[in-house]
């Protein structure tokens, strides 16, 4: 056949009928972006569900959030409360349902019509094979070469498949995804692949921007893009806590300096000392005012180093909306933002649909890169008239300052208590005396941290 082209190709791998090429994993999200357009990159592999059928591995996908509203209050498939305008999901890229098998070495998947995608990635090095066909337009999958690649920074086995599109003729017709390279690895899985559920409508080729487990590449927003801080910085927040119906509130402004950071080889500790304002408004006595609503870190701020700080794909809605993009604060700064809703996917009609939350609260939270968490509230649902908010209001980070400082005048608002000391060098072992001579920091019970600098005999 015209299609079928053989390649002489000698590969020294003892293990290559070993190799299992998987194209995906249920433990690895992927994220994909255009191959010329890195501002295109909101597609990824996150299977909200994944089951086996003997050889066959079943993937369902998340939903994404779309700006489209449709009046669900007439479907009897959408029963939620409320009713009403409510907006609707969206399949990804890859559609909603597809599944693998491992003997056959086959990939299915459906585009928007429920016409069926079939990847061959078993076929033999040189040949073709057929992964979908229309009238006149027919498109081949070729495996055209399988050789060890530094990918990323991983070096890997690849297998490289090559389409090409014929009519029915069995003449090659103009596509854009002539000569696109369908990339799979052996630990990586899928590298590059296409559009399916727009698929042929847009014929459209995608590569990898990375994945997790193994962390490669660039998924999300890290902790140590949203932690780069070093001792001398500063952040302030402010938190407000009001009871609207009573007529009152309470503010807090915070105070966070740096003391040290301590890295090793795969984690970071992040020493922090905190001071606090409470004012409560109008003036009285403290215990009828409601109480402090501020952000807040812990003492010693510790996590690994590459880690995300979120693993769900850029406008997914579970419940959640979770949000992965850029805002302009203090500069365009990547983020991280956390939206609860009333909501859940009713998979008959499409929408996200409210649900009766009587008696609980929606959460916002959001991270900015080099600021933290630069926003909190907590939203009651029901009768109660609360309102909290909390944001940074100032940060000094690398000797770059944002926002306004508002100087603190403490004054004690509750009786000291004694306080327990608890050396650092009992919560994390010898990391703190094998990487500082002069630095001993401890660590009391109310939180608060003191530095002494002596010399290690």
């Amino acid at each position: 056949m015209k299609k079928t082209i053989l390649i002489i190709f000698l590969v020294h791998f003892s293990g290559v009928n070993a190799q299992n090429f998987e194209p995906f994993k249920h433990s690895q999200p992927k994220r994909f972006q255009h191959p010329t357009d890195q501002n295109d990159n909101d597609h990824f592999f996150y299977s909200l569900e994944t089951w086996n059928d003997g050889d066959t591995t079943f993937f369902k996908q998340y939903f994404r959030m779309t700006e489209n509203m449709v009046d669900v209050s007439n479907n009897p498939d959408c029963l939620g409360w409320g009713g009403g305008m409510q907006p609707q999901g969206d399949t990804t890229w890859l559609g909603l349902k597809f599944h693998y098998n491992s003997a056959t070495k086959e990939l299915k998947l459906k585009n928007s019509s429920s016409e069926v995608l079939n990847f061959d990635l078993g076929v033999a090095l040189g040949d073709s094979a057929l992964f979908y066909s229309a009238p006149n337009q027919h498109y081949y999958l070729r495996y055209d070469s399988f050789q060890q690649e530094l990918f990323i920074d991983s070096l890997e086995w690849i297998k490289t498949f090559t389409i090409h599109k014929y009519n029915d003729l069995d003449e090659l017709v103009a596509s854009p995804l002539n000569d696109f390279q369908i990339r799979l690895s052996e630990n990586l899985g899928l590298a590059s692949f296409i559009n399916c559920k727009d698929f042929p409508v847009v014929e459209q080729g995608y590569v990898l921007q990375g994945q997790l487990n193994p962390t490669i590449g660039y998924y999300q927003l890290t902790y140590d893009e949203v932690f780069p801080w070093a001792p001398g910085d500063t952040l302030e927040t402010r938190g407000v806590n009001s009871l609207s119906s009573l007529g009152v509130n309470t503010v807090s402004h915070r105070v966070f300096t740096i003391l040290d950071r301590i890295e090793s080889a795969d984690s970071v500790w992040i020493y922090i000392n905190m001071e606090e304002q409470i004012d409560y408004f109008p003036n009285g006595n403290p215990p009828g005012y409601p109480p402090v609503f501020n952000i807040n870190y812990p003492s010693i701020l510790a996590y690994r180093k590459n880690d995300n700080i979120s693993d769900k794909p850029h406008n997914m809605n579970n419940g959640t909306n979770y949000l992965n993009d850029s805002t302009d604060n203090c500069g365009m700064r990547k983020r991280f933002l956390l939206n609860e809703t009333f909501n859940f996917y009713c998979d008959s009609c499409h929408c996200l649909i409210p649900y009766d939350g009587f008696g609980t609260e929606i959460m916002t939270s959001e991270f900015q890169e080099g600021l933290g968490q630069v926003f909190l509230n907590s939203v009651p649902y029901g009768p109660l008239t609360t309102y909290t908010n909390a944001v940074l209001i100032y940060s000094n980070i690398a000797g770059e300052s944002c926002g306004d400082f508002v100087p603190l005048a403490i004054e004690e608002l509750s009786i000291q208590k004694e306080r327990k000391l608890i050396k650092i060098t009992d919560l994390i072992g010898r990391e703190i005396e094998q990487q500082s001579n002069l630095l001993q920091i401890y660590l009391f019970d109310d939180g608060s941290v003191e530095r002494v600098f002596q010399m290690k005999e």
